[in-house]
């Protein structure tokens, strides 16, 4: 569907990225030290980046 739309691609992944990283602090923000909230964040925007550079990168 979007094979050929690379810029599409890279908006609508960083779109999600985003969201997907403001909707999953409540979480981490409740489950850690107040003073680690960015340490406990760090590993899961990681991953949901490394699943965003698959979704560019691969078609």
């Amino acid at each position: 569907m979007l094979k050929d739309y690379v810029v599409a691609k890279v908006i609508i992944v960083c779109l999600a990225l985003a969201w997907s990283s403001w909707a999953a602090y409540p979480f981490m923000s409740s489950a850690v030290n107040p003073n680690r909230k960015a340490l406990a964040l760090y590993p899961v925007l990681l991953m949901y980046l490394s699943v965003g550079f698959l979704i560019i990168a691969i078609d």
